[in-house]
């Protein structure tokens, strides 16, 4: 005589969900949980991005405030708020330089466009506000729009 083994496939078909369940969850949640890691981070980058541009410029235009009181004026104090406005333009120039990617177009127009603007005011303090550096100004804002711009995509993309 044969018998006959009846398999309970609702029984199966739970016990299998009840063991897959757990780990689709662990790999859903932790996809979720990397995403909201990254767009924080991203979010982050961006904001110190904007306040590093916005200082560099302030300091460029300090830079060369300092440096016509120092040819109308030259001193000690002049020669240090000069040295230091210089400091602190190149600390941020390569704070930027650093934070951007240069494997990315607009990052790299941007890196570009600061480092223009950093070479025309060293070349030339007395020169400094021709047309090429008010050009490369001007441009920084945008750059900087159009970079975090396409940052705050990718954040979505990752939400």
């Amino acid at each position: 005589m044969q018998e006959t083994t009846n398999i309970d496939w609702k029984t199966v078909v739970a016990l299998i969900a009840v063991m897959v369940s757990p780990i689709a969850s662990y790999f859903i949640v932790k996809k979720q949980i990397t995403a909201t890691v990254l767009s924080t981070e991203r979010k982050e980058w961006i904001n110190a991005l904007r306040v590093d541009v916005a200082s560099f410029v302030a300091n460029l235009f300090s830079l060369i405030e300092a440096h016509k009181h120092f040819q109308e004026m030259s001193g000690e104090s002049n020669w240090l708020r000069f040295k230091e406005q210089l400091n602190s333009l190149t600390m941020l120039h390569i704070k930027i330089k650093i934070m951007l990617d240069p494997n990315d177009e607009r990052q790299n127009r941007l890196s570009e466009t600061i480092e223009l603007a950093v070479n025309l005011v060293l070349e030339s303090m007395a020169n400094a506000t021709t047309q090429k550096f008010s050009d490369a100004y001007n441009a920084l804002v945008p750059l900087t729009r159009d970079v975090v711009e396409q940052e705050l995509k990718s954040i979505k993309k990752l939400q």
